[in-house]
């Protein structure tokens, strides 16, 4: 009993240091965005900056497998768009409703993003040759390919 417990608390702490490797990482991919944008697009293109933030936040949730981790980069894109690039001078908060809807493109790209990971996780196809795992011990997002020999049909129905 001693063991699983020592085997579960290192597979814990590997699990919450790769979360951590991947939000640092989410947020510096973030910070280095707003940094270009900030240089490179003009202050009062807000459309075209959240665009930019919400592309790469989007790529980011599309990639990274740790859907905690593109939570919290969403929200730290979010709060940098809010406090640098939009209401400027690093002061964080909202101006009118402008901003607030700004930010909502932002976690639109968040959920196409996981979006399109999941659906792309679901069709993972095992490789030809390679070993079905019995039934009922399917892991979480992959399919299993039946043919009609392997359905639930009765020995007595002709095929």
């Amino acid at each position: 009993m001693a063991m699983r417990r020592e085997a579960a608390s290192e597979n814990d702490l590997s699990e919450n240091s790769g979360l951590s490797l991947r939000l640092v990482a989410g947020w510096a991919v973030v910070v280095a965005a707003a940094v270009v944008v900030a240089l490179l697009v003009p202050a009062d293109a807000l459309p075209l900056r959240v665009l930019v933030l919400a592309a790469v936040v989007g790529v980011y949730a599309a990639v990274v497998p740790d859907t905690r981790a593109t939570l919290g980069t969403a929200l730290i894109a979010v709060l940098v768009f809010t406090g640098f690039l939009a209401a400027g001078y690093g002061a964080l908060g909202f101006r009118a409703g402008d901003i607030a809807s700004y930010t909502a493109l932002i976690g639109f790209a968040t959920v196409l993003g996981l979006g399109q990971r999941w659906m792309r996780a679901g069709f993972v196809r095992p490789e030809p040759g390679a070993a079905t795992p019995p039934p009922g011990t399917d892991t979480p997002g992959a399919t299993t390919q039946r043919s009609l020999s392997d359905s639930a049909v009765p020995a007595a129905l002709p095929r």
